[in-house]
Parts: structure tokens; C-alpha cells; sequence
């Protein structure tokens, strides 16, 4: 369920002849960074206590939810579209 927003906002937001590249450039990324994750988790918790591990995690979200929170606006009001309710 926590897909469904930004899913539904990237497809209204972005051009419909860009959408699949998009879809695409997101999806490696998610799973790049499922593979670097499953790859350093272990050494990282190996190399740290489980208090660094778990606030270097919380880092990463709060900054990938700043970043979001700043880049989805702009990217609608570049596209000069509005959001509707459907």
C-alpha cells in the first residue's frame, strides 16, 4: 500500500512518452539498493553496534523523505500540471 501514492503521482506528474524510462531508472535503483543493502548489512553490523547501524538507517530514510518532500512539488510545477482529484 505505501506504493500506491508515489506510484499514482509519478504516472500523473511525468509525460506518458518518458514514463516507462522513468518506471525503469526507479525500479534499478530500488533494486540496486536492495542488493548494495543485503550485501553491506552484514558487515556493516559486523563493524558497528546495532545502535550505529540502526541510526545510520534512520539517516538514510529521513533523508530520502527530505529529498522527496522537495523534489515532487518542483517536479509538478515544472511539468506545469496540477493534481485533481480524479
Amino acid at each position: 500500500m505505501s506504493e500506491v501514492i508515489p506510484q499514482t503521482t509519478m504516472q500523473r506528474v511525468i509525460p506518458n512518452a518518458v514514463l516507462g524510462r522513468v518506471s525503469a531508472v526507479f525500479l534499478t535503483g530500488e533494486a540496486a539498493a536492495t542488493l548494495i543493502g543485503a550485501v553491506a548489512g552484514p558487515f556493516l553490523a559486523q563493524a558497528a553496534q546495532l545502535t550505529g547501524v540502526a541510526t545510520a538507517a534512520s539517516l538514510v530514510t529521513l533523508s530520502a523523505a527530505a529529498l522527496t518532500w522537495l523534489i515532487v512539488p518542483r517536479m509538478a510545477a515544472i511539468s506545469g500540471m496540477t493534481f485533481r482529484d480524479p
